[in-house]
């Protein structure tokens, strides 16, 4: 029996070299021999003691830990000790044997907090590396490339509390006052008076000028709220790293994610400046007056990307108003003369124009919306610095440098070979087909009421639902009675051929309980789950570093097509399932009577069910209870009477609901903006539609 030989096999007792158990193309074997780990001893001498306590954690092993944590992926310390249990490779990289204990994370934690705390350990490891590859000739300083990226902080987004803080002094703060008060006296301005924070009333936040208001996260105080995303808020640090164009990183910087690139670059400059840069490459984050004179006065060329005109649409652009550097004035698209005024706090000049002869222009709807029909154009003092990095981003060969980039080419350019995302947001005004010849489909629908349809069959997909679809398989997003018809879903894509070497390595993908060849909706609304943010970072991810390592690529799409394997083995039935009669003649009955007062237990009633047997039989069938899809009923006709220009409070009435002040609720509560909000963009919504 194989079973029996199987639980022999598991019995027998062999003599194993542990060397010969690891691959030799391996890459840890490939790190291991290329770095000799000994100077990290010296490095740490002066933090143990020989000849007291018990034996401490070698620190070679205490450093190499980590790096098996970030080039394998795995999230947490405790699961990345847990791996190295049952790792015969990366016990063999850590110098265990099969005998050996593994630390204990906890051991591993305190290390850090406790030994190491207030040390630059990792910066010194970081330049030693560093300093072995420069003699190697393997890293080219001359052309650098910098860039920040925000990663999420193990914080809790509730646990925050609010505090003033005082706002640091920008690095060229002084050299700029000093410019401000000379670019004064030369047009014979006074200049500008210091500061005086007592003299100042406090802001409405309960600070000074000086001071702001900020929310602080009680678990980790040391990192920033960011906006991730469209309306998601979350503690993050952002990490800024400069690179040669071989992908070397040659500096780094962390700082709270709250910050703008372009006070944070100093930090990272002042390590890298040395180093002998010729060229800098950076987005246009970086595109301050401030930083292209910090760049330039110190003979480094920098190369920022086109800044699209922030003007509102229909108005002139600034290029379009010609500045004459010998009488310093503007002309503007008129002939006429925009004079200088002053120069402000920020190092900005001001030039008006003369409200009088404004008045009567007939540019003057697609100049300004000044009441006085002055037009102000503002100019930094620094412009001058500004119009060189112009000059230089249209010099021969600086687009195809800066298209060398990692921001560049790790854009949405992406040319992956076996692995694929898209993000589908918007309107369904007609069938959307999704069907990409030889690719396998996993969609995430993040927002969204519509349906689903494949053949004949029609399903109802909302916010959670997971679509597997195998391909070549015909099937579209349709749009449904059910809310405004939005959609905001993630799809990745994994070529066939991919998935058929799989198969090889994961039995699951050919178990008859979830056929990957086989369509599948699952619903995980009601479960403990995080696709949301697992797909999101798979978008992010795929967006910002898909063309970096067709490797990476696939092994993350691998480990999200595991879990969502993981999540249908263990809470899910198969997909393709026909509706029963029931399901059809209670989503009848809801459609014809959802304006009327239906209780769940005059329901259940009428279909000969208990009140649970019913709460389940929806939630099951249909992934909402009775109530909220009699509401989305409701809301739906809301939508639609609204976009007939049907006043509102009769809007209320005739979708069901008893006063406006319930519909006010249910309304803002479903869609995030109020009824108001939605009949002033009915406009929008048309051109939209047409």
């Amino acid at each position: 029996m194989m079973t029996e030989n199987a639980d022999k096999k598991r019995e027998q007792i062999h003599l194993l070299c542990m060397d010969e158990m690891v691959p030799k193309d391996h890459l840890l074997r490939i790190i291991d021999k290329a770095i000799d780990w000994t100077f990290i001893y010296d490095l740490v001498k002066d933090k143990y003691s020989h000849d007291t306590g018990r034996p401490s954690m070698d620190p070679v092993t205490l450093i190499k830990i980590p790096l098996i944590q970030y080039l394998y992926g795995i999230k947490s310390m405790r699961q990345t000790v847990k791996e190295i249990e049952v790792n015969v490779a990366y016990r063999w990289f850590l110098g265990l044997d099969m005998t050996d204990k593994v630390p204990h994370f906890s051991t591993f934690g305190k290390n850090y907090t406790r030994r190491f705390k207030d040390t630059d350990l990792f910066e010194q490891i970081f330049a030693h590396i560093l300093e072995e590859c420069y003699k190697f000739k393997l890293v080219d300083p001359t052309e650098i490339f910098v860039d920040a990226t925000h990663v999420k902080a193990r914080a809790n987004s509730r646990k925050m509390q609010k505090r003033i803080a005082k706002e640091e002094a920008l690095f060229y703060e002084d050299m700029l006052k000093t410019e401000i008060n000379k670019d004064r006296q030369e047009h014979h301005k006074k200049p500008l008076k210091d500061k005086d924070d007592n003299n100042h009333p406090p802001l409405s936040g309960g600070g000074t000028s000086n001071e702001k208001t900020i929310k602080s996260s009680t678990t980790d105080p040391e990192s920033g709220w960011f906006r991730k995303g469209e309306h998601k808020h979350v503690f993050a640090y952002a990490v800024e790293t400069a690179c040669d164009k071989n992908g070397w990183i040659l500096g780094y910087t962390v700082s709270p994610g709250n910050l703008h690139d372009s006070r944070t670059f100093k930090g990272l400059y002042d390590k890298i400046k040395n180093i002998g840069i010729k060229t800098l490459v950076a987005d246009a984050g970086y595109k301050t007056p401030a930083i292209a004179k910090l760049l330039i006065d110190d003979g480094v060329t920098p190369l920022f990307p086109y800044k699209r005109p922030m003007t509102k649409e229909g108005f002139f652009k600034k290029y379009e108003y010609a500045y004459d550097e010998y009488y310093d004035c503007y002309i503007c698209p008129n002939n006429q003369v925009l004079k200088y005024s002053t120069t402000n706090r920020d190092g900005y000049r001001e030039y008006k124009s003369c409200g009088n002869v404004c008045e009567n222009c007939s540019y003057l709807s697609q100049c300004t919306e000044s009441k006085n029909h002055v037009k102000l154009i503002t100019r930094h003092i620094w412009e001058n610095y500004m119009e060189q990095c112009e000059d230089v981003r249209h010099t021969l060969g600086m687009k195809k440098l800066y298209e060398q980039s990692p921001e560049m080419q790790l854009s949405g350019k992406c040319q992956l070979r076996h692995v694929k995302c898209t993000h589908h947001k918007g309107y369904l005004m007609e069938d959307l087909s999704m069907i990409k010849s030889g690719f396998y489909e996993i969609s995430f629908c993040k927002s969204g009421d519509f349906l689903f349809r494949i053949g004949q069959k029609r399903h109802f997909i909302t916010n959670g639902d997971i679509l597997v679809i195998p391909p070549d398989i015909p099937h579209y997003f349709t749009s449904s009675d059910l809310v405004a018809n939005y959609y905001d879903f993630i799809t990745v894509w994994l070529e066939k051929s991919y998935i058929s070497n799989l198969k090889s390595q994961l039995p699951a993908l050919k178990e008859s309980v979830f056929n990957i060849d086989t369509p599948h909706l699952l619903h995980t609304t009601n479960k403990l789950c995080n696709f949301e943010e697992e797909f999101e970072t798979f978008y992010r991810e795929y967006a910002s570093y898909g063309e970096l390592s067709e490797t990476y690529a696939c092994g993350a799409s691998t480990c999200l097509l595991v879990k969502v394997i993981n999540y249908a083995l263990k809470y899910s039935n198969e997909f393709i399932e026909i509706e029963s009669d029931q399901t059809n003649q209670i989503v009848r009955y809801l459609d014809q009577h959802f304006l009327k007062e239906i209780g769940v237990e005059d329901l259940a009633r009428t279909f000969h069910m208990s009140k649970s047997s019913l709460n389940k039989f929806f939630q099951k069938q249909l992934n909402t209870t009775c109530h909220q899809y009699i509401l989305k009923k409701r809301l739906a006709l809301a939508v639609s009477l609204i976009r007939q220009d049907v006043p509102l409070k009769t809007v209320a009435v005739q979708s069901g609901f008893g006063d406006y002040s319930s519909f006010f609720r249910a309304f803002k509560k479903m869609y995030h903006i109020s009824p108001t909000e939605c009949q002033a963009d009915n406009e929008k919504l048309k051109k939209i539609k047409h």
